[in-house]
């Protein structure tokens, strides 16, 4: 009997190569298994990563600023030499504004082949006049006509170009669910109130496309600062706190 058992186990017991190839059989289904996975969750990785890079206070919700124009009409109806006190005033607040935000220069639009041409080309020396009065300099007026044929009483047409943000609209925090934080993603409106606090609060919305450059500085006027605080001119603070109840 022992004989019958040692002849059966010598059957079952597997050979050496048998066993590595069962090894290496296992090892490249867990390999397929991995990989499959891996596939599986490299885009979910990918888009945390990519939303922890983008979704920033820096880059969510970034104010733009749009290309607008600025236009102004001046009557000039036959017969007209000038402009009036009303409209003299509106010119010098439209000339503030482009000094304030304009792009480029003053364009000053007179109408052509119009019934009132003649008065027109009068009343457009008079709106130039105003607004170099203004603080306009002639360099950055520029004149031209635009075709009116047919018209009558034609208006002068002047314009600038200049900036504005873009409304940035953001979703109540009442619309997201706070307790979907398994991917540790940011909010939908991450930052956004700050950035559309910005948009609304910058006074120049040209500056944020950075085409504005420095001014010439003033060296002398920075040299009498320096000079006066060396002479002991800026008076020093005595870092004591007023009302704080400290001894």
């Amino acid at each position: 009997m022992t004989k019958v058992v040692a002849k059966y186990a010598s059957f079952a017991q597997p050979s050496k190569a048998a066993v590595l190839a069962v090894a290496f059989s296992a090892l490249m289904m867990l390999g397929a298994c991995g990989g499959a996975r891996a596939v599986k969750e490299a885009p979910e990785l990918d888009r945390i990563e990519e939303a922890h890079l983008k979704r920033t206070v820096l880059d969510a919700y970034v104010p733009q600023a749009v290309p607008v124009e600025a236009r102004i009409a001046i009557s000039a109806p036959s017969g007209a030499i000038g402009i009036n006190v009303q409209e003299a005033a509106e010119l010098k607040s439209f000339a503030q504004e482009y000094i304030r935000l304009g792009r480029g220069n003053v364009v000053v639009s007179v109408p052509a082949n119009a019934s009132n041409g003649q008065s027109a080309a009068q009343v457009s020396q008079e709106v130039q006049r105003a607004l170099f009065l203004a603080g306009i300099d002639f360099s950055k007026i520029s004149a031209g006509p635009y075709q009116a044929q047919g018209q009558t009483n034609a208006p002068i047409l002047v314009t600038f170009g200049r900036y504005e943000t873009k409304p940035i609209v953001c979703e109540p925090w009442t619309s997201f669910d706070p307790r979907k934080t398994a991917t540790n993603l940011p909010p939908d409106r991450f930052g956004c109130a700050q950035n559309a606090n910005l948009a609304a609060m910058i006074a120049d919305p040209g500056d944020l496309l950075g085409d504005r450059k420095d001014g010439p500085r003033d060296a002398a006027r920075i040299q009498n600062g320096i000079d006066t605080h060396r002479k002991g001119g800026v008076p020093t603070v005595s870092g004591a706190v007023a009302g704080g109840g400290g001894k």
